[in-house]
């Protein structure tokens, strides 16, 4: 199951306690595309009751599921990311919808999936304390030095598929240990690993897994006997059992 991608900022200062955020809802948090659709769009929401200043920014993700993953903001070279966000800078009504067209500009031919995350925030504002006491015991408005101030961002997970992508998935148990490898050219995701002996079996929780192409996931099992799990791909749901 795909779960909501929130990401939360806490950005803590000492003191007065503040609280800034606006409310806003993305969609979709998971797409994909071949290069030659060249975009998608996302739209963003504005729940709350005021007006809404959202920034969006776009990451690259190398090498994906490895151990040497690599995830890079792109700044000012939208061209040697491959992908681009417009506008990347939103102003939403309360109750609005605007959309975010996220352009994919590589010109070369790609032989696995591309992956890129865009996170949607709400722009950050001035933390002010609503009331202070002031000379004459007058009110007045002031930029606050302190103070908690939280933004919720939500994380888009974008793939590129290169042309023809299939996923491959190979795997191999030896006793209590299962290696699992994507020799395809895309990603794949895993799921619902359980082990049977007649006809008991037993779920194994906490075995998820976004298997990118290249990857390799080797996996200890509570005992040795074999293995079966789900393979979804392209909307279609494929069962897999070991020896």
């Amino acid at each position: 199951m795909l779960k909501k991608a929130v990401v939360m900022i806490l950005i803590l200062l000492w003191g007065v306690s503040l609280a800034y955020a606006s409310h806003i809802n993305v969609q979709p948090l998971l797409t994909s595309m071949k290069p030659s659709q060249h975009y998608v769009d996302l739209y963003v929401k504005n729940v709350g009751s005021d007006r809404a200043y959202v920034v969006i920014k776009v990451y690259r993700v190398f090498n994906p599921g490895m151990p040497d993953q690599k995830v890079t903001l792109l700044k000012d070279d939208p061209y040697g990311i491959g992908l681009i966000a417009s506008p990347s800078k939103l102003i939403i009504p309360p109750g609005q919808i605007r959309h975010v067209r996220l352009l994919y500009i590589e010109a070369k031919p790609i032989k696995r999936d591309q992956v890129f995350y865009i996170i949607s925030s709400p722009a950050e504002g001035e933390l002010v304390q609503v009331a202070e006491a002031g000379k004459n015991n007058k009110t007045s408005k002031r930029v606050a030095r302190s103070g908690l101030q939280v933004i919720l961002a939500y994380k888009t997970k974008l793939f590129v598929r290169p042309e023809n992508a299939r996923p491959k998935i190979v795997y191999h148990r030896e006793g209590k240990s299962l290696t699992i490898k994507n020799e395809g050219n895309t990603n794949v995701y895993l799921g619902k690993f359980e082990q049977c002996a007649g006809k008991q079996c037993k779920r194994l929780p906490g075995l998820i897994r976004r298997m990118y192409a290249g990857n390799v996931w080797k996996v200890t099992l509570p005992k040795a006997a074999p293995v079966s799990f789900i393979q979804v791909w392209d909307n279609q749901v494929k069962t897999l059992t070991t020896n």
